[in-house]
């Protein structure tokens, strides 16, 4: 609880319509430029993309003032490792091995655009710092579990109040009366 923070996560679409709604934004009359590197192609990065950037335009002092955001692949792409049973413990660990997040299709199938909706995020922020300060997009989020953008409030809080559960008692078990005259056993999971 004392790492936690509340922020807001939104579409770019809402980045868009908190801009518009000020009544000095104009969008870049340009597609993404995308720079691309043909060695960092693979699993990781399909289209081999370096970075992007795309700018907004916002009115003040009499003039349109263009405000360029970047976004580089390896800061923004939800790359995460993954994790695998261990025989010996009896738990899962995390290997060295990482992916895209496949709960993040859209990473796979369209890293153009996702990349660029990274960088307009960033531009409409430094643009309008009043009104997105601590606003992400959800292109912007990446955890181990994805699953969490999915959830209700309520939903997130029993999944905690389950965590807290299950931590009391030594972690996800299953109780077992091996029907020995021995009070029930707690067998961990896995």
């Amino acid at each position: 609880p004392k790492k936690r923070q509340a922020v807001i996560v939104t579409a770019i679409d809402g980045f868009r319509a908190i801009a518009d709604r000020s009544g000095n934004y104009r969008p870049d009359d340009a597609a993404p430029r995308i720079e691309y590197d043909e060695t960092l192609v693979g699993s990781l990065n399909p289209a081999g993309i370096v970075k992007a950037e795309v700018a907004v335009y916002k009115w003040s002092h009499g003039e349109w003032h263009r405000g360029p955001g970047t976004a580089h692949w390896k800061e923004f792409a939800p790359i995460r490792y993954k994790w695998a049973d261990d025989p010996e413990s009896g738990k899962r660990v995390r290997t060295e091995h990482q992916e895209l997040d496949p709960g993040k299709e859209g990473w796979t199938t369209m890293p153009n655009l996702m990349i660029a909706k990274c960088a307009e995020a960033q531009a409409l922020r430094k643009g309008w710092p009043e009104d997105l300060t601590s606003v992400y997009g959800i292109e912007e989020t990446h955890r181990e579990d994805s699953r969490i953008l999915d959830l209700t409030a309520t939903e997130i809080a029993d999944e905690a109040d389950k965590e807290a559960r299950q931590a009391k008692v030594g972690g996800p078990s299953l109780i077992v009366d091996w029907c020995d005259g021995a009070p029930l056993a707690s067998v961990p999971v896995g």
